[in-house]
């Protein structure tokens, strides 16, 4: 009897602590606005950013609640530009071989009206930097596990730009704290 009720009792607080531990959660955007994201352009030297950057951006948008449409049938277009990519060393070891980097990316995105082209929210100053240790050393990272780091900076950056836009409470909000809305 005294197990069953010990059962029971951790059953309890297990369902109960895991309907709090939901209050910790982002919530999402209530209406699912759609967000077409166009092919990243890369204008770097670096072949092959733009791939991971495309589905980096298409996780985020889908992990906050955006839904990926069409061109014609999206509430807007995502363009995403990478302009520079910069890998310096930045640490030496006694032989002269690298032991650590710091990676730097810049980029613009863009935000347009698929009917009318106007531009709705655009930043022409994204940039991730990322120092890290080389990949051998304790706690290192490869050059693409610091490009990843530098993704999910520049695609949280890019939703909270178009949560901005498309969440009318909070651009009353930032309006209203504006010197230049009144």
């Amino acid at each position: 009897m005294k197990k069953t009720l010990a059962l029971c009792f951790a059953l309890i607080s297990t369902i109960s602590l895991s309907g709090c531990l939901c209050l910790f959660h982002k919530p999402k955007p209530p209406n699912g606005h759609s967000i077409f994201i166009d092919t990243v352009r890369n204008k770097t030297q670096q072949f092959g950013l733009e791939d991971a950057l495309q589905t980096a951006m298409q996780n985020q948008l889908l992990d906050e609640g955006y839904k990926i449409g069409t061109r014609s049938q999206s509430q807007g277009i995502l363009t995403i530009t990478l302009e520079t990519y910069l890998l310096i060393p930045t640490q030496t070891g006694a032989n002269l071989v690298p032991t650590a980097y710091q990676l730097t990316i810049t980029a613009h995105a863009v935000l347009k009206d698929p009917k009318t082209g106007k531009v709705l929210w655009s930043n022409n100053n994204l940039q991730g930097i990322e120092p890290y240790a080389a990949f051998n050393m304790p706690g290192g990272m490869t050059e693409q596990q610091a490009q990843g780091v530098i993704w999910d900076m520049m695609t949280r950056f890019i939703v909270a730009g178009l949560d901005g836009y498309f969440m009318p409470a909070k651009k009353k909000t930032a309006n209203a704290a504006s010197p230049a809305a009144k």
